[in-house]
């Protein structure tokens, strides 16, 4: 699921050039973005190196034959000035994979929360089975460990908070603190947040997103400050799906900060000592602590509130950026559907009167019912051809029985035609029945 926010300004007619949009259902705000068939597109390594930087992620997503791409907007003329923002979204569904394999299957941990389970649930319901396996019963944990998990803030962390100075001077303080207990675990962050910790411990550093590998499970310290929350790009989602950005967080941060927290010592079913983990907040600490004990892996998880950092009382200002209001679609996804079905009939009804109106206007135009006999001479599209005849009978039993005469003809007499639209005798008849 992508998704993003753009001005297009005086290149709307560019996008106007490429891409047509359609309506995606009856009285809705998303049309699907299509791109024309009747114009040369251009190629990925031509959007990559688009002066237009906000517009890549669009390209690329709309460009891709396996990929559906929405905007908000009816008619790219809309775009036009400085000021309109173009909401976008895109999804790709694995049902795709479907058309070139028996099955396809996917296995992963924390599905229910993800992006790609919302978007499975309402794009498709029901196409795509979930199965929720517990892998732990095959191998289960024979130790409890004490978890002990140190938060320095109570406001929230954000990488706009972190790129101020008051922002940054809680980064120096943490890095400090860590300095000073020796910290020698694995640590990581958001890309702004990792040079303020940089050369302070010798901690292991490492990519944010670390699901997946045991490289790490000698480890019994780690440190993660990190933040991966719902942006203004995100609303389109909020919209298309329906979700509140708790949503959105949960399905990044928070899984992110559980698959990061799991590389080390945690991940040994058998670990039974100590094992500390950092995180920047306490909200992001009690979230951590109700998934541990829930998950069985430890009923001794204890939060520990450091004060010796001297930021535990800092007050985040509120932010000015206030993003665009969501409007939830209350319809269900058959509401949705059918209301689909309605404009595409309409549609279709609309392409249907044009082509008439257009025939009508160049003279083509037939009335209704079988045409006449004379509308289209024979001869004049073929020399050799066959002539069919009917002749409707009716039997006692009052059953319709249709006789049917054919004859080859060659080179026909002009006249022939002529004397049947003037009802003349039918020609002679046929050599062969």
């Amino acid at each position: 699921m992508l998704s993003g926010v753009f001005k297009a300004g005086n290149g709307w007619r560019t996008m106007a050039d490429l891409y047509r949009l359609v309506p995606v259902n009856v009285g809705g705000s998303w049309y699907l973005v299509v791109p024309r068939d009747d114009v040369e597109l251009p190629t990925i390594g031509e959007v990559i190196s688009d002066a237009a930087e906000a517009l890549v992620a669009f390209h690329k997503a709309a460009l891709c034959k396996t990929r559906a791409v929405y905007v908000d907007i009816a008619d790219w003329q809309k775009a036009k000035g400085t000021k309109k923002k173009v909401r976008w979204y895109s999804c790709w569904s694995p049902t795709g994979l479907a058309e070139h394999a028996t099955s396809v299957t996917f296995a992963g941990a924390g599905m229910l929360n993800s992006l790609m389970y919302h978007v499975a649930r309402q794009a498709h319901p029901g196409s795509t089975p979930f199965e929720v396996m517990n892998i732990s019963e095959r191998e289960p944990r024979t130790a409890r460990p004490t978890v002990l998990i140190y938060y320095y803030t109570r406001h929230l962390g954000a990488t706009t908070w972190w790129g101020i100075d008051e922002g940054s001077r809680c980064l120096v303080a943490i890095s400090k603190h860590l300095e000073a207990i020796g910290f020698d675990g694995y640590w990581s962050g958001n890309d702004v947040i990792r040079p303020y910790f940089r050369h302070r411990f010798d901690g292991v550093e490492c990519q944010p997103k670390m699901a997946g590998t045991n490289t790490l499970r000698h480890h019994t310290r780690c440190a993660y400050f990190y933040s991966n929350k719902a942006q203004t790009g995100d609303d389109a989602i909020l919209e298309a799906l329906g979700l509140a950005k708790d949503d959105i967080r949960r399905a990044r941060e928070d899984e992110d900060i559980v698959q990061f927290v799991f590389r080390g010592a945690l991940r040994n079913g058998h670990f039974s000592d100590t094992y500390e983990i950092h995180l920047y907040s306490d909200d992001q600490a009690e979230r951590l602590k109700d998934y541990l004990v829930a998950s069985g892996i430890s009923d001794d998880v204890r939060l520990v509130a450091v004060e010796a950092a001297g930021i535990m009382d800092v007050e985040r200002p509120e932010s000015k950026t206030v993003s665009q209001t969501v409007k939830i679609d209350p319809l269900t996804f058959k509401q949705r559907e059918e209301r689909r079905k309605a404009k595409d009939r309409e549609r279709m009804q609309i392409n249907r009167d044009r082509k008439r109106a257009a025939k009508v206007a160049s003279g083509t135009a037939r009335g209704p019912g079988r045409p006449p006999k004379s509308a289209v001479p024979v001869e004049v599209i073929a020399t050799d051809y066959l002539e069919i005849r009917a002749q409707e009978t009716q039997p006692a039993e009052g059953q319709l029985f249709t006789d049917f005469h054919l004859q080859t003809l060659t080179a026909p007499p002009a006249s022939h035609h002529a004397q049947r639209s003037k009802h003349t005798a039918p020609p002679s008849e046929p050599s062969s029945t």
